[in-house]
């Protein structure tokens, strides 16, 4: 079944596939009624539908676009902005997530008890409903990450018991985490998760602990790389682009923030300088590290192209209709401007 090149405005429902394999859900645009989050239909559905395709299409003001039961779907070029889940996975293994523009939604995307997951190049950008999460994961095996932007949602990423299985991993490499309250937050016992060449930029907290603690069986850097850190106050005394001590991080206004959140309402504020200046001073308060990478970059790596960011392949029926894409251009290009900016101090120092 094809179904494209439609526009459906004021309804509850978009699409919706049942037992339908093999499908493909192409350029629409899909309008919801105005309603309170909580009685909106999903823009597109899919349930037991394995080998489904939706490609290039506008949703805007729904609920999900959800996939129950589906494997071996493919998601690409689609922007999906003012729902509850931008995209949302429910035991549906084996997905490509790709080019795809998920912005001022409660969350991103969501995806849960599932094996395979390729994320790649999509934009991820001002997610900051009550959970707020640019991506959430819970119970994923074997996700790979890469060429993402993150940009000022409440959480850029959320680890929940992932990856669930002994055997499997998560792999997150050449992402950009820049301006979210938290980049990613793990629960305390997460493990098997690898980060390298990722560009964390000026988020409120690079890493958080939901609930406290420090981060053990994970991986911070690949063959002698690891991450870029805004914050990183180290030396490169050999030229090589690494900086010569770890990035350890430690925040004695994170750590209590851990365990009470309600402090967030002093982030960014003297009072949180003036707790770890106190640490500083006084060792015997400073909390433990986080985490830690012992091969930190000293200059933001180059990462792909995002043409997710001016819709994708195949979008021209919402190109018609007057989506609102430049603003994520604007934000992709300012992300950019900044970066360089940042990279150019960081070199004449």
């Amino acid at each position: 079944m094809t179904i494209e090149n439609n526009r459906l405005e004021d309804v509850l429902f978009g699409i919706y596939l049942k037992e339908a394999p093999g499908s493909i859900i192409r350029d629409n645009v899909i309008g919801a009624m105005d309603l309170s989050i909580s009685r909106r239909g999903d823009g597109i559905r899919a349930w037991y539908s394995s080998d489904t395709q939706v490609e290039g299409n506008h949703v805007s003001d729904g609920r999900d676009v959800i996939m129950w039961f589906s494997p071996n779907g493919v998601v690409r070029g689609n922007t999906v902005e003012r729902g509850r889940y931008g995209l949302h996975f429910m035991f549906s293994d084996n997905q490509i997530i790709e080019q795809n523009v998920l912005r001022d939604n409660s969350v991103g995307i969501f995806a849960m008890y599932g094996t395979g997951l390729e994320l790649r190049e999509n934009l991820l950008h001002d997610n900051r409903g009550p959970s707020g999460y640019g991506i959430g994961l819970k119970e994923m095996n074997d996700v790979v990450a890469t060429g993402n932007r993150f940009v000022n949602n409440r959480i850029g990423a959320y680890v929940d018991n992932s990856p669930l299985n002994p055997s499997s991993t998560l792999r997150f490499a050449n992402n950009l985490f820049a301006y979210n309250d938290a980049g990613i937050t793990l629960l305390p016992l997460v493990s098997r998760n690898l980060y390298t060449e990722n560009i964390f930029q000026e988020n409120g907290e690079q890493i958080s602990i939901q609930g406290g603690g420090v981060l053990k069986g994970n991986d911070w850097s690949e063959a002698g790389r690891g991450n870029y850190w805004s914050d990183y106050a180290g030396y490169d005394a050999d030229a090589d682009q690494i900086g010569e001590t770890p990035y350890a991080s430690t925040s004695l206004y994170e750590d209590m923030l851990a365990t009470h959140p309600e402090l967030r309402l002093f982030q960014g504020s003297p009072v949180t300088e003036a707790l770890d200046l106190a640490a500083k001073a006084f060792p015997l308060f400073a909390p433990r590290a986080k985490m830690t990478d012992e091969h930190p970059l000293m200059r933001p790596p180059t990462l792909p192209a995002v043409p997710g960011a001016t819709a994708g392949a195949g979008n021209q029926l919402a190109d018609r209709a007057g989506a609102d894409r430049p603003g994520a251009d604007d934000c992709h290009s300012r992300l950019a401007s900044l970066l360089a900016s940042k990279s150019s101090r960081i070199g004449a120092g």
